[in-house]
């Protein structure tokens, strides 16, 4: 009995000094985890290291807290200032953010309605700086006065986009055998039999170069008077046989209205033939002369 009891006693004494260490070790894990709370290493509820998730660049001295503006995840969008220069930001994990519809819409909102207010130098979706001191060490300081002279260059300035894109392609596709005599004899020649393989190429060939020479024909027919108003004019990448053009203007917004009706117009004038996609003001991401990166 006694035996039994001595070692009862001996295991308590064992479990309350393992119970003891496992308190003080817990202990130091949350005062080392307070600690880099307070640092601002790690967030609060993920202890995942945290960053600055980048929006734009905009000319402002003063700290500032856009209120009504949600950042990515549902962050407050703050400034950090070097001089007359401000990133705009939020606080973010330091992760790669995925380009789903959400996120990029985020982005692209934060901006926008930063836009309202100031001229702004978007920068790239998913750009995260280590902390404040990184920003203004890695961009704002060292590009100090090129940012600054890029934002000017856009002050007082809206960027559109304006894409075409042909409504039936049925029809275009006959206009192209109308018009050029090689896809025409080619078509009488063959009628509806079926095609080799050499036959399928050679034709493939024919139609898509005679396809690309309509597009530019009718593009530059299009755009041209939307040109001689813009300041500028960027010729992006299109998507499929369908589209005709797509394409980013910066115009001055004195000219703002007069480039607007001509807009709103096309659609009138090419009724049933071409589809016109008209947007704006959005982020300048074409006009940025010196892209903002960390490295």
């Amino acid at each position: 009995m006694i035996k039994k009891k001595q070692k009862k006693n001996f295991k308590k004494r064992v479990n309350v000094k393992a119970s003891k260490k496992k308190l003080v070790s817990m202990r130091k894990k949350v005062k080392t985890k307070g600690a880099k709370l307070k640092k601002g290493i790690v967030s609060k509820k993920t202890l995942i290291p945290t960053g600055k998730y980048l929006y734009c660049i905009i000319k402002e001295k003063a700290k500032k807290i856009f209120g009504g503006i949600k950042g990515m995840d549902g962050g407050k969008v703050y400034t950090v200032s070097y001089n007359n220069l401000s990133a705009v930001v939020s606080d973010s994990e330091i992760k790669e953010y995925l380009l789903t519809k959400d996120n990029l819409m985020t982005h692209q909102k934060t901006i926008e309605e930063v836009m309202k207010n100031y001229t702004v130098l978007p920068v790239a979706f998913g750009t995260i700086a280590e902390d404040r001191a990184a920003i203004k060490k890695k961009i704002l300081k060292p590009k100090y006065t090129e940012l600054l002279v890029n934002i000017s260059s856009l002050d007082n300035k809206v960027v559109v986009g304006l894409k075409g894109l042909w409504l039936d392609m049925a029809k275009i596709f006959q206009e192209l055998a109308d018009e050029n005599s090689e896809i025409k004899k080619f078509k009488e020649q063959n009628g509806n039999t079926i095609l080799g393989r050499d036959q399928a190429i050679e034709i493939g060939k024919l139609v898509g170069e005679s396809l690309t020479l309509k597009r530019e024909g009718e593009k530059e027919q299009i755009l041209k008077t939307f040109k001689e108003i813009a300041d500028d004019f960027k010729d992006n990448k299109i998507f499929g046989d369908q589209m005709i053009f797509n394409a980013a203007f910066l115009v001055s917004k004195r000219k703002a209205k007069l480039f607007d009706q001509k807009a709103r117009n096309l659609d009138e004038k090419y009724n049933g033939r071409i589809h016109f996609k008209y947007v704006g003001p959005i982020p300048p991401f074409d006009f940025v002369k010196i892209p903002v990166k960390l490295s």
